[in-house]
């Protein structure tokens, strides 16, 4: 008997797996490939189908039938054979009728697209007839790429991407021609026809965000939203466990802090995307700032989150994490102490105590990065006011990039400076010196430790107009 139920519950465990997988195969893309040969009259024409769509939603289908077969229905399988019986004879693909007759070819693809939140495809028509040689000469050739929007199940027109005066823009752009639109998590790129070539232009979401509709910015979760208005918050994978187990091992207390019994809170910040993806992440200010590194660094590690949803779709949230870092003594009395951090809900997990920062060693990535004090526009600043254009380049029309290296060190100082890009001489030369001259640095951190860091700074000289102009600094590492 009990034999029995073991088997049963084998069983319905192996159905249930069967439908979990025949349901992931319907919900993805489907695909369908067929290839006819048909008559017309005495014509012989090869018909051939090459599809991948989504299958369960209705009005897409409906969409696609109309514009390739003249059919609203919503199912494209049976637009397309409803097309072969408006022949006079449908049979299996024929070498010796083709060679002498012509071709249709029917493409649906799914070109990409997060699958719960909407769909870009692209639908072709191409129509050839052979010559006298045998060989290909299109005849007719059609195609259009389109948005479809899963939640509201629909496809996108212009009318719900831009606003009415973005509308006409565009419109006056494109003249008479079809409308191509392809979007991504960047920018949604229109096409169109121009005197016989296909031409297309990208509107970048944070460039063009005042001509969006609200309607799109929602479908696009332009706007951060925080995270108590949501339908569901956004989750770490594994739940509340996995994050503490991750913690436990991501987490350290900086060596100097326990040291000096430096305990506190640390306030961070930061941005789950609609794809799960940790970004945006800061702490607030605070007199922490020893165990601010470690702390950040452990979220910007983070694995993808399951993201947050409002109205059944993904959108980006902004999350706070209350980190309190604390140092406990042992029950047994003697000096040993343990090293802890706890969360908003008073949970606590014992966490591992930093290493030793080797002084020497120049890192080339820490924690907290060097900056200069004012930060990028006080660095650029000091640049527009230091850097003097050598006459010699000038008069020679000298321009260019250079890049230089040193180490910044643990006291802010400026040691080590080597061009490693070279322009000219004279621009080195006058590169390296105002590096060099460069006031003292906040430093880099380590476990809360100030550590000698390496640093890339380009220096630009342009000359414009027979006037010196200096470009602002690009950071890297």
């Amino acid at each position: 008997m009990k034999r029995k139920s073991f088997v049963d519950i084998i069983l319905l465990l192996v159905m249930l797996a069967i439908s979990l997988c025949v349901r992931a195969q319907e919900e993805g893309a489907k695909t369908f490939k067929i290839q006819k040969l048909v008559r017309d009259g005495n014509n012989y024409i090869a018909v051939k189908a090459d599809f991948a769509y989504h299958k369960q939603y209705p009005e897409l289908q409906k969409f696609i039938s109309k514009r390739l077969f003249k059919e609203e229905s919503t199912s494209v399988e049976e637009a397309f054979n409803n097309y072969l019986k408006t022949f006079d004879e449908i049979s299996e693909p024929d070498i010796e009728k083709r060679t002498y007759g012509q071709s249709e070819s029917f493409k649906i693809e799914y070109i990409g697209g997060p699958e719960e939140i909407y769909l870009n495809y692209f639908v072709g028509y191409t129509k050839k007839r052979l010559d006298g040689n045998g060989k290909d000469m299109v005849k007719k050739n059609l195609f259009r790429n389109f948005i479809y929007d899963i939640q509201k199940n629909k496809i996108l027109s212009l009318t719900d991407v831009f606003k009415s005066d973005k509308v006409e823009e565009i419109n006056a752009i494109v003249e008479k021609s079809t409308v191509q639109m392809m979007m991504d998590d960047k920018c949604i790129i229109i096409g169109y026809k121009k005197n016989g070539k296909q031409q297309e232009v990208k509107y970048n979401y944070n460039a063009y965000k005042e001509d969006f509709t609200d309607y799109f910015k929602h479908l696009i979760a332009m706007e951060e939203v925080d995270e108590a208005i949501v339908d569901v918050k956004p989750e770490f994978k594994g739940g509340m466990t996995a994050m503490i187990d991750y913690l436990s091992k991501q987490v350290e207390y900086p060596l100097t802090a326990m040291e000096k019994g430096i305990q506190g809170r640390v306030l961070v910040s930061f941005v789950v995307g609609r794809d799960g993806t940790i970004s945006n992440v800061v702490a607030s200010a605070s007199d922490n700032q020893a165990l601010v590194g470690t702390t950040l660094s452990a979220i910007r590690s983070m694995r993808k989150w399951n993201p947050g949803r409002k109205d059944g779709i993904p959108v980006k949230v902004k999350c706070t994490l209350p980190i309190t870092f604390i140092i406990e003594s042992d029950n047994d009395g003697d000096q040993s102490k343990k090293t802890m951090i706890s969360l908003e809900d008073g949970t606590k997990i014992q966490i591992p105590l930093g290493k030793k920062v080797d002084e020497d060693k120049a890192f080339d990535v820490v924690e907290q990065m060097p900056s200069f004090i004012g930060g990028d526009a006080a660095l650029m600043k000091y640049l527009n006011k230091n850097v003097k254009y050598p006459v010699i380049a000038e008069e020679n029309g000298i321009q260019g990039r250079v890049v230089i290296n040193f180490i910044v060190e643990c006291d802010g100082s400026i040691t080590n400076v080597k061009v490693t890009r070279s322009v000219d001489p004279s621009l080195d030369k006058e590169a390296a010196r105002v590096i060099k001259s460069m006031p003292k640095w906040n430093p880099g951190k380590q476990n809360g430790s100030a550590v000698r860091v390496k640093f890339t700074l380009p220096v630009t000289f342009r000359l414009d107009n027979g006037k010196t102009a200096k470009k602002a600094p690009l950071r890297s590492n």
